[in-house]
């Protein structure tokens, strides 16, 4: 204790002599105190000079400033062609993953920039759709759909999350790093459509709603698409003024942009139904009324040229067609779709690809098939699958249609396929089987829903 005592007693007297001291300097000089230099950023690092990715799966970059005492760690993140690979930077790290539509062999440099000095590390990452996950290890299945009315996700068969109280429907989902984006239409008390879209936070289950309710009538969003930090939204709002529906897109907090004219005299309702953004391009399909026709046709906006008509307009032989999904790889852009064939009356399941002639994907000729939609098209590598139904023997069947291989049948009883998705190796298509919600596995049944109905799904 006696000890304690002194070297307490010490202690306080060196403070104050010290105190002393810096009154007395303080009060004879007017000069000011020593001023820190800034440390100056001499490099930065990656923790991987390299990375081989599928569609799907993501990767987290790092990087190490030195030295580490510099006095500004700020850094920029960037990819040298976003159709390829993108990035999402959060102070030193960045999230990489393949763009969809991505070919196998394409590359892309992801290059991280120090904001003092312009210091650059990179990371060349390449595409290989044989890169997915682990054999025997399940990806992540997101269904999206409804559940007692009201709008419901549901994550590798685990309970359905609600994503609004109200009476509402959801019509797409996409993951994009640690979100779930998905949308859909919220219904007001006097029954009317109103265009919403949730973001979930996939660690912490937390949602944000945002309406983007019509200028003067109805709204709904039908498609959604997420590339870094933009998120984009495609469905169609309804104007009093000329009473049509128009086509639209959203993006971020942008107003919205009107795909149709509403204002036009040579066309009437318009709606969008599918997106994909690949780099810069933003394409979006769906139908539009031509009156000079007097169909529904087939229709492809991409950015801000004029739109192209993808159905027969002037061929009697056919009428209206729609347009349900687009993919964009490599440079080729895929849309599957419908398109009515007066002989032998019936639809048929179409697929365009760039400017080639359309391609009939079932068989409205066969005797025993009858009407035939596609709702969903992927591209995997060269590989491209167009899932929906063909009606066999009065049976509507869900199909999934390889265009390298035979239509495949994924079911014996009355179904329909409604969403196709392709990770590494494995194909996945959701449907819908003797009423159930089911996701079918390449050659076999995988999961089914009970309760609720998916309509639309995204595998991660």
């Amino acid at each position: 204790m006696e000890t304690l005592g002194r070297n307490i007693r010490y202690s306080m007297l060196t403070v104050a002599a010290a105190l002393m001291f810096a009154f007395v300097s303080t009060a004879c000089s007017n000069e000011p105190g020593p001023v820190r230099e800034p440390v100056e950023v001499r490099g930065v690092s990656l923790n991987k000079n390299s990375l081989t990715l599928a569609v799907g799966p993501t990767e987290t970059l790092t990087a190490t400033i030195t030295p580490s005492n510099a006095t500004n760690k700020n850094v920029s993140w960037g990819s040298s062609n976003l159709s390829v690979a993108t990035v999402s930077g959060n102070g030193l790290t960045g999230l990489v993953a393949v763009a969809p539509g991505a070919a196998d062999g394409q590359t892309a440099t992801i290059t991280v920039t120090t904001g003092d000095g312009g210091k650059t590390a990179t990371c060349v990452v390449k595409v290989d759709s044989t890169v997915g996950p682990d054999p025997g290890t399940d990806a992540d299945l997101y269904l999206a759909g409804n559940l007692d009315s009201q709008a419901a996700l549901w994550k590798n068969e685990l309970e359905a999350v609600r994503l609004s109280s109200a009476l509402s429907r959801v019509n797409s989902v996409f993951v994009s790093g640690s979100y779930v984006y998905a949308v859909g239409s919220v219904f007001d008390p006097w029954g009317q459509p109103v265009a919403a879209l949730w973001k979930i936070n996939d660690s912490t289950g937390s949602i944000e709603t945002k309406y983007m309710a019509g200028s003067d009538g109805a709204s709904a969003a039908n498609a959604v698409f997420a590339l870094g930090s933009d998120v984009y939204v495609v469905g169609y709002e309804y104007l009093d003024s000329s009473y049509k529906s128009v086509a639209t897109l959203w993006k971020n907090s942008e107003p919205p942009k009107r795909l149709s004219d509403p204002n036009s005299g040579a066309s009437g309702d318009a709606e969008a139904l599918s997106v994909f953004v690949s780099g810069s391009d933003v394409y979006v399909v769906g139908y539009e009324l031509v009156f000079a026709y007097g169909k529904y046709v087939a229709t492809l906006w991409k950015n801000s040229e004029a739109p192209k008509r993808l159905g027969n307009l002037s061929s009697g032989a056919y009428g209206h067609s729609q347009a349900n999904s687009v993919f964009v790889s490599g440079g080729d852009v895929y849309v599957a779709g419908t398109e009515y064939i007066y002989s032998p009356a019936k639809t048929a399941a179409m697929l365009w690809k760039n400017s080639d002639a359309a391609r009939t994907l079932s068989a409205p000729n066969n005797g025993a098939n009858g009407h035939a939609e596609a709702y969903s098209v992927c591209v995997s590598g060269s590989d491209v699958y167009v899932a929906g139904y063909e009606t066999l023997n009065m049976k509507e069947t869900a199909t999934l249609w390889r265009l390298n291989g035979e239509a495949r049948r994924l079911s014996n009883a009355p179904s329909m396929a409604y969403t196709v998705k392709a990770v590494g190796n494995d194909v996945f298509v959701l449907g819908l089987e003797e009423g159930v919600s089911r996701v079918w596995k390449n050659d076999g049944a995988y999961s089914s829903l009970q309760g609720g109905q998916a309509v639309t799904m995204f595998v991660k």
